[in-house]
């Protein structure tokens, strides 16, 4: 065991996940005293409610095919936390976290130490996001980086990546989520995700809300930025076995690629609309080997994991759902569900209970101190699907099909494993609502 790294580890789980913030003047000051190492290497800005991950991770994947040195900085994990920074799809050492773990916390040791000021006010200890942000950005320049996608956690504007000087940025599909920080429409959230346009650098838009882009057109127009809202045909790029919205993440992720290639090559020349032949075909080698885990992520040819948590999340988590139950034949769903309290759960279960029609649900609490009760999200599918409510005591019933059909059963463990006890060739095993319960099956499943 590495204890430095396990005292790291148990240092930024008691950050606070969430600070109230006015700007960034904080960050950049933090940045500074490191030696400004988010300036030194290029990158790509990406930003969005749903896709960004796998659209920063496809980005990733083609810049390392050139044969750059690639860092890539995602959020949130799902298994260990080192999952947040790698670099060619390595993630970060135990050794080099800890390494950079204190290296940051050195700094803003010495700097409240002080009592620093930063724009006219006195600075304050970085929030849990802020912190593994200002490591990666320690770690790439550390490992010698020549390229980096960043990843935004939360909004745009006033997210802890927005201090980097992108050479692209990207704004993949804008929904209804984090609404008590971002705002209660489409409009609002976009005005947040716009926040990391910058002047006279080009942004790819694939918001697929019609009002969402407005806002961003008008953002980039005012910035002069060449914006693109074309993406780029996916047809033949990504493995055959990825869910239908992969291939719309693809789509925005080549263009975006295309855009970062001729800027590099010539930031004053035109940009071009497709890929030559060679870069084609060195691109898709490169995104066959691309997966994402937990975003429809097979345990095995009947038991799909997923972390979509919000409503367009969601619909696309039906759709792929239901395409691939028809496609293999299945003549049963089970559902395992479990969300944080802080999302709008009742319209992700009105749509899960609506679209799917799951033979049977097992509800439970994700792991962590935000979920959301097993009995009020029961108590939603049962407004919806009419069926009757049981609950599992100790997971000790051996025949849950004579069971209700919709079991209570808070450890998620038990809940899964007792799913599990159902599934057959005949039968779709299916969990989603949030990537904590992703990640905890994940633990399970495929442990480190």
């Amino acid at each position: 065991m590495n204890q430095a790294y396990e005292e790291a580890v148990s240092y930024i789980d008691q950050i606070p996940g969430f600070a109230k913030k006015t700007g960034l003047s904080n960050t950049e000051y933090i940045l500074k005293k490191l030696g400004d190492p988010h300036k030194k290497i290029p990158c790509i800005h990406v930003a969005g409610t749903n896709g960004k991950g796998s659209v920063s991770k496809m980005l990733s994947l083609m810049i390392r095919s050139e044969g750059k040195k690639t860092g890539l900085f995602t959020s949130p994990h799902l298994v260990r936390i080192n999952e947040r920074i790698e670099v060619n799809g390595e993630a970060i050492s135990d050794e080099d976290f800890a390494s950079c773990f204190q290296i940051v916390k050195n700094t803003v040791d010495e700097i409240l130490k002080n009592n620093e000021m930063a724009g006219g006010q006195e600075c304050y200890h970085p929030a849990y996001f802020e912190f593994l942000f200002l490591m990666a950005a320690v770690y790439f320049e550390k490992c010698g980086c020549e390229a980096v996608v960043y990843e935004t956690g939360l909004g745009g504007r006033l997210d802890a990546t927005n201090t980097v000087m992108p050479k692209v940025c990207v704004i993949t599909r804008i929904g209804m989520d984090h609404m008590q920080y971002l705002g209660d429409t489409i409009e609002s959230i976009a005005v947040e995700k716009a926040g990391i346009i910058k002047e006279n650098i080009p942004v790819v838009i694939q918001s697929g809300k019609k009002q969402a882009d407005e806002v961003l057109i008008q953002q980039a127009k005012k910035l002069a930025a060449a914006y693109f809202l074309n993406g780029y045909d996916p047809a033949g790029f990504l493995p055959k076995a990825l869910p239908p919205y992969q291939y719309d993440n693809a789509a925005t992720a080549i263009r975006a690629y295309v855009v970062w290639k001729s800027v590099m090559a010539d930031p004053k020349a035109a940009i071009p609309d497709m890929l030559e032949e060679a870069d084609a075909n060195r691109v898709r080698i490169a995104l066959q080997s691309f997966e994402m885990p937990a975003r429809f992520d097979f345990l095995s040819e009947n038991c799909v994991v997923d972390g979509g948590h919000n409503e367009d999340a969601i619909l696309r988590f039906c759709e792929a759902v239901l395409s691939y139950k028809e496609k293999k034949g299945f003549q049963k769903l089970i559902l395992v569900y479990g969300a944080a309290a802080d999302k709008d759960y009742e319209t992700v279960i009105e749509i899960l209970a609506k679209q799917l029609s799951p033979d049977k649900v097992f509800v439970t609490q994700i792991p962590g101190g935000r979920a959301l009760s097993a009995t009020t999200a029961a108590e939603q599918f049962q407004k919806h699907l009419k069926k009757n409510i049981h609950r599992i005591v100790e997971a000790q019933e051996t025949d849950f099909s004579k069971a209700g059909d919709i079991l209570i059963c808070e450890d998620y463990q038990k809940a899964w494993q007792a799913a599990k006890t159902l599934c057959n060739s005949e039968t779709l095993l299916a969990a989603s609502g949030s990537l904590y319960l992703a990640g905890g099956i994940l633990r399970m499943e495929r442990p480190v």
